[in-house]
This record gives C-alpha cells, structure tokens and sequence, in this order.
C-alpha cells in the first residue's frame, strides 16, 4: 500500500513538474515574440523616421531651386496655411511692387473650400 501510495504521490509530482516545465516554455515563447514584436516596431518607427528626414531634405532643396528660379525672375514665392481651411497656400510675389502675381489655389477655391467644410459642420451638427 505504501509503495502505491509513493508511486502516486511520484506521479502527481512529475504531473505537476510537467505542466511548469510546459508553463515556463510558453511564457519563455510569449516573452520571445513579445521581444520581437517590440523589435519590428522599433524598426517600423525608425524607418519611419528616416523617411520623414529624407521627405524634409527633398522639400527644402525643392524650395531651395523654386526661390533661386523665382529671384531669376525678380520674384518670390511664399508659403503659408490658410487660416480658415488649414490648406497650403503659395504666393508667387513680384519683388519690386510686392504685388501677388499668383496665388495657388485661387482665393475662390479656398472660400469654395471654407463654404463646404461648414456645410458639412452644419449636417453633422444636425444628425448629432
């Protein structure tokens, strides 16, 4: 009877050793993939930002060219946000009068713009 009972309480322990020994082998693959998750998205984000650099490099040698091409012609170009509608807005300027040449988009697009961001403020408001 004894020896049964020491082969039982055997085979509980080696159960019980097994099932931590099966515990500890996910968590240490849990802890794995978490590990490499946390790697691709550190990778992810860095590459991201390496693009956001190289985009920053190509647009300020982009405006670099535009402002020497734009002085050639006596000219100058801005850039600003309309106010109303947050849209990029270039202004090419003759330098001597300080009179705008051209404006891109047209002012009647940016109040065109303007009028639908508000009408579609108004239909929202209106089902809200």
């Amino acid at each position: 009877m004894e020896v049964k009972l020491a082969r039982d309480s055997l085979a509980v322990r080696e159960r019980a050793e097994a099932r931590r020994n099966k515990l500890r082998n996910e968590q240490n693959r849990f802890e794995l993939q978490e590990a490499k998750s946390e790697q691709l998205l550190a990778e992810k984000e860095q590459r991201l930002l390496d693009e956001k650099a190289q985009d920053k490099i190509k647009l300020t040698n982009s405006l670099d060219i535009a402002d020497k091409l734009a002085k050639a012609f006596n000219k100058a170009i801005k850039f600003q946000i309309h106010d109303e509608t947050e849209k990029l807005v270039v202004e090419i300027v003759d330098r001597e009068t300080g009179n705008v040449i051209k404006q891109i988009p047209p002012e009647e697009m940016l109040r065109i713009a303007e009028s639908v961001q508000e009408f579609l403020g108004l239909v929202v408001d209106e089902k809200a």
